[in-house]
């Protein structure tokens, strides 16, 4: 990742503004000042536990700030925006936030500017999650370049009612930690065709970048990722990540072959998911599905998920 450094963005003086407009990574005694932005100041009260935090995660190295962007009048903090580089050759864009006496200019520079910081950091692509009620980021985005893919639930079920004996079941879980690597990433990459969950990104990205940017989620444990089997045949996966700090699992990613849908295959596979849920002593799965997916949505529902929250998910591919 390139070191921080002055953007080369600098606009006139407009009507609503007596100082020309720079944009640069911010400097660490603005940090919370620029979160303050990013996260929506009309939040602050709910916003300032989740500051406190980034700040700590990032004096820990877990969180890079390097491309946390603000726009200056001078030295003056007009707006934010926030690129991330992660795991997979991905990264992530929190969309620009800037004050009310600000041009729309202002915004598009700073995508621009977040965009350019980027471009030379050997990314597939850069996605954007937004809550849906946000209109004018959404706008914002995709005026900078990213097209909205679809709207994802967040779900999740409590523990409580999870299995604490293995699920009766016809399918057999191998752990990733017994199955050679380039087998493994044949079989999940196998499980995406046809697949109702964000189709627009088949083919966008290599398998061992998307295998590595589920590693980064949580805690990676190897003998929580399996390959599902029935018999002698192979019908899945089933990718799990525990996070200890806040006592939950995610369900990274369920896949079915084509051939194998339509067989309660994902139902059970769910339901061993609760299981190792349960094992690990966690209070919650959680996980996240594109809202077309009906067919799994519905298992969710089955097996006693609830949405909690709803996002837009925007990308740009490199």
């Amino acid at each position: 990742m390139t070191g921080p450094r002055c953007m080369r963005y600098a606009s006139g003086m407009t009507q609503n503004t007596s100082e020309s407009l720079t944009i640069f990574p911010v400097k660490p005694d603005q940090y919370a000042a620029a979160l303050y932005l990013v996260l929506g100041a009309a939040n602050s009260s709910s916003n300032a536990t989740q500051i406190a935090s980034m700040m700590a995660a990032q004096r820990l190295g877990k969180i890079d700030f390097t491309g946390l962007l603000g726009a200056f009048r001078g030295q003056k903090l007009v707006g934010a925006a926030w690129a991330t580089v992660q795991a997979g050759k991905v990264a992530s864009l929190w969309p620009a936030e800037i004050l009310e006496s600000e041009p729309e200019a202002t915004a598009t520079q700073l995508h621009q500017a977040a965009i350019e910081f980027l471009e030379p950091q050997d990314l597939s692509m850069v996605q954007a999650l937004v809550d849906p009620s946000r209109q004018t980021a959404l706008t914002r985005l995709q005026q900078s370049g990213l097209n909205y893919i679809t709207d994802l639930c967040f779900m999740l079920a409590l523990a409580e009612g999870f299995p604490e004996q293995l699920p009766e079941s016809q399918l057999q879980f191998t752990p990733y930690s017994e199955i050679d690597e380039a087998e493994f990433a044949q079989l999940v990459a196998a499980t995406y065709p046809g697949s109702a969950d964000c189709p627009e990104l088949d083919g966008k990205r290599n398998i061992n970048d998307t295998l590595t940017g589920y590693q980064a989620s949580g805690q990676f444990d190897p003998n929580l990722w399996f390959a599902v089997s029935a018999g002698t045949k192979q019908v899945g996966c089933l990718l799990l990540a525990p996070y200890a700090e806040s006592n939950q699992t995610e369900l990274v990613y369920c896949g079915i072959l084509p051939e194998a849908r339509g067989q309660q295959f994902g139902k059970q596979m769910v339901h061993f998911a609760q299981y190792q849920t349960k094992r690990q002593s966690h209070n919650r799965l959680v996980l996240a599905v594109d809202q077309r997916n009906t067919p799994a949505i519905n298992i969710y529902d089955d097996c006693g998920f609830v949405t909690f929250e709803m996002k837009s998910a925007l990308a740009r591919f490199f």
